[in-house]
């Protein structure tokens, strides 16, 4: 039980978003996870619910794709996903010029959970 309570209480590290059929994320080009991830080939990504119940799925996959820096309109439309017009143009603006590698994940395998009555 205490994995699923840390899993309700987790945050986003990383802001993602989905292109057909692959996951794009956006992330600092100089960071330990950058690197990490370009020597793995590899990611795992985690969404969730923060409110009870708790539900979540697990997506891992390859990298097939990395470009730096990150194409400004891509993270713009990211941004505005997560943080609503305003907020989100203003991110984009903040991180402008920002060391920044957009990955594009194929998805290989997903584990689901659901703990609604």
């Amino acid at each position: 039980m205490a994995a699923v309570e840390r899993a309700c209480r987790g945050r986003p590290r990383q802001l993602t978003e989905t292109e057909r059929q692959n996951f794009l994320a956006d992330t600092g080009a100089a960071t330990r996870k950058a690197r990490l991830i370009r020597e793995a080939g590899r990611v795992t990504l985690t969404v969730q619910r923060e409110e009870p119940p708790c539900q979540y799925v697990i997506v891992e996959g390859s990298i097939v794709d990395a470009v730096t820096p990150t194409p400004r309109q891509v993270r713009e439309k990211i941004a505005i996903r997560y943080l609503g017009p305003e907020a989100g143009r203003s991110f984009t603006d903040a991180m402008n010029g920002a060391d920044s590698v957009l990955f594009t994940i194929r998805p290989g395998r997903w584990i689901t959970q659901d703990f609604s009555e």
